[in-house]
């Protein structure tokens, strides 16, 4: 069961997680750093217009990773990494109108 605390992982993986996550969330993405034990830390990225599209992120040796373990971008690119993790997760059909 993921807890928000930082029991796995270094500080350096925590500290670059929790700086993605304020660049989704400025994003419009929900984004929390979690850990367990299987997963250690990571950041779950959700978004709130599409329960379905979310992923789980983490920071490995010089690159933020995908679930599966391909790299997304290097840790010093967060800008970058929030760009590519929002197009993945994007909405593609557009709201429908009130």
């Amino acid at each position: 069961m993921p807890t928000d605390g930082d029991d796995s992982g270094t500080t350096a993986e925590r500290s670059d997680l929790d700086k993605l996550a304020a660049e989704l969330i400025s994003r419009g993405f929900q984004a929390r750093v979690a850990a367990d034990l299987l997963r250690g830390t990571y950041l779950h990225v959700r978004n709130p217009r599409a329960d379905l599209m979310s992923e789980r992120i983490q920071a490995k040796g010089e690159f933020f990773t995908w679930s599966w373990g391909e790299p997304v971008a290097r840790r010093d690119q967060v800008p970058t990494a929030a760009g590519c993790i929002s197009r993945v997760l994007r909405a593609l059909c557009p709201e429908p109108a009130e």
